[in-house]
């Protein structure tokens, strides 16, 4: 049986920094949907810097995030591995993380993040960008 998708996204790439907000109660069909926009957009940074090594960040808003990734656990595990053979090196998190919903919904992923890419947290999307500017990114330098 498949189902609607429940949950909401938004994924953006510029440069070498990949950004996506995540919204709303998810269900598996959703993170299907969304890991494979995520794909298609790191396919995309790499292609962009063939002749280069490509090192890059993930800005992730879950701020408006509801909870519903526990049936998709494996699959956000899986794609994750996709990002760092991609070349993902930093990872930057819009939320607090000291809030009931990241604790209970975000920290397991992060806590598999940690072991292969440096993650830190921003408070908004601005924030997020200076700090990736900071470390030598490039992207949405016009903040858009």
């Amino acid at each position: 049986m498949k189902f609607s998708e429940h949950g909401h996204y938004e994924v953006r790439s510029d440069g070498n920094i990949i950004y996506y907000r995540v919204t709303g109660m998810w269900n598996k069909e959703a993170s299907v949907t969304c890991i494979d926009k995520l794909a298609h957009c790191f396919k995309e940074v790499v292609d962009n810097h063939k002749d280069q090594p490509c090192a890059i960040v993930n800005i992730v808003d879950t701020t408006d995030f509801e909870g519903g990734l526990d049936e998709a656990f494996e699959l956000w595990i899986q794609a994750a591995q996709f990002w760092y053979d991609s070349g993902l090196t930093h990872f930057i998190r819009i939320d607090s993380p000291e809030s009931t919903h990241y604790q209970m919904f975000l920290a397991p992923i992060d806590e598999m993040l940690v072991k292969s890419v440096d993650l830190c947290f921003a408070d908004n999307f601005e924030r997020a960008l200076l700090h990736a500017h900071s470390m030598g990114f490039k992207g949405f330098e016009n903040n858009q």
